[in-house]
């Protein structure tokens, strides 16, 4: 004869069989639940992996959805998960949907862990990186500036990530066209780039090269020049000479001694610069094309 859940609990009375059979069908609901919340998650982890960032944001919020009802939560597991779709949103380009994901998770790990918190920081660096894709700067040095404060608080004014921020702030700037600005914070983390990694890093010639743009820029090509010249002499001690940054450096350089009637100096830059322009891309380029355009308008001079 056939066994029913009446007959296992028949020793026990009604409402207890009842309240019973409720903890279980609950009980195997939540392992359930839990097991489709990870499931979820590691299916966004594998098509994240694969590039696929659609159905990788599919799966990571059908895993948000699961957790937020679960009132056993992780809340910074759950602002993980927030943190994780909004950067996919962010490499999708979708830079509203990764800007109300990246608040959630701030709104969590800033009620959880403060406002100085290193985390907190991290999610303000975010936001205020996928304000600048959006071309929004003014937000993202709002964003960029309370990420600065937690990391000066945490690591001290010579850290990297202090450098990488004052960086930020002044690109930030630098779209602005507010180059004094720029240029403020662009020295700020050259002093601590160049005491942390030396003089002849490829992240100090970085800021240098974004010197002498905001140099250039101002209206200073003396300065510019400076600061390009020092930006390619780090460049060609630190990474290969066919690079696209080196080809830049050499058409900026070429244009400055142009504009302060050294032609000499112009048109061998601009040389080096169609040089390098053919060899990274193809003698049809447009940057190769303009670089031969302008050679051949300085030499007719």
């Amino acid at each position: 004869m056939k066994t029913t859940m009446h007959q296992i609990f028949s020793f026990k009375k009604n409402n207890v069989i009842s309240f019973t059979i409720a903890g279980i069908i609950i009980l195997l609901l939540s392992v359930h639940t839990v097991a489709a919340e990870e499931d979820y998650i590691k299916l966004g982890n594998a098509y994240k992996d694969k590039g696929k960032y659609d159905k990788a944001i599919k799966n990571y919020e059908k895993a948000f959805a699961a957790k937020q009802k679960n009132t056993d939560v992780d809340k910074i597991e759950l602002a993980s998960i927030c943190s994780d779709i909004a950067g996919l949103y962010n490499l999708n380009e979708k830079y509203d949907k990764a800007i109300e994901y990246y608040e959630k998770a701030l709104e969590i790990k800033m009620a959880k862990l403060g406002k100085n918190h290193i985390e907190v920081a991290l999610i303000c660096k975010n936001i205020g990186s996928v304000y600048h894709n959006k071309e929004d700067y003014k937000k993202a040095v709002e964003y960029y500036e309370i990420s600065l404060a937690a990391n000066l608080k945490n690591y001290g004014a010579n850290d990297t990530n202090v450098a990488e921020l004052c960086s930020k702030i002044g690109l930030a700037y630098l779209n602005m066209e507010e180059f004094d600005r720029a240029i403020e914070y662009f020295e700020k983390a050259l002093v601590i780039e160049v005491n942390a990694l030396g003089k002849e890093h490829p992240d100090v010639a970085e800021l240098c090269n974004n010197m002498a743009i905001a140099y250039q820029k101002k209206g200073s090509p003396a300065k510019a020049i400076d600061f390009y010249e020092k930006s390619l002499k780090i460049y060609l001690k630190t990474i290969r000479i066919e690079h696209p940054i080196v080809a830049e450096g050499c058409y900026n350089l070429a244009n400055l001694y142009f504009d302060s009637n050294e032609m000499e100096l112009a048109v061998k830059y601009m040389e080096i610069s169609l040089y390098l322009y053919t060899q990274i891309y193809s003698e049809e380029h447009p940057s190769a094309r303009k670089a031969r355009e302008l050679l051949v308008e300085w030499l007719g001079k």
